[in-house]
């Protein structure tokens, strides 16, 4: 799979991304999805992270937009329509699409007020 193929896809807006970086856990809804300048940049309508080690203990986040170098980083398509990718020298990504996994705005403290 490739990054072209992923833009393609009508299931990817809507859903969620989540990246794991150093022992901590990202994620929010994808709003926008776009490749620039070797790059493909995810921008979520808003962000929650958890440490890694804490199950369900989801705080709002302030990063909204995420950058993934396209020549470092080939994303891998699994049976249940997840999209999973490298982003070097920081950790790994999921792309949940649309119908799959969402986290529950609801589940994220300090959130609410602003959605």
């Amino acid at each position: 799979m490739t990054w072209e193929e992923v833009l393609r896809r009508d299931d990817i807006v809507g859903g969620d991304l989540e990246t794991y970086e150093t022992d901590h856990f990202y994620r929010g809804p994808i709003e926008e999805i776009i490749l620039s300048d070797g790059a493909i940049f995810i921008i979520c309508t808003w962000t929650a992270t958890r440490e890694a080690r804490l199950s369900n203990s989801w705080e709002r986040h302030e990063i909204k937009l995420f950058r993934v170098p396209v020549e470092h980083s080939n994303p891998h398509e699994r049976e249940n329509g997840t999209i999973h990718f490298t982003i070097p020298h920081m950790g790994r990504g999921t792309i949940h699409p649309c119908g799959t996994q969402k986290l529950d705005p609801r589940h994220v403290r300090g959130l609410l007020r602003l959605v």
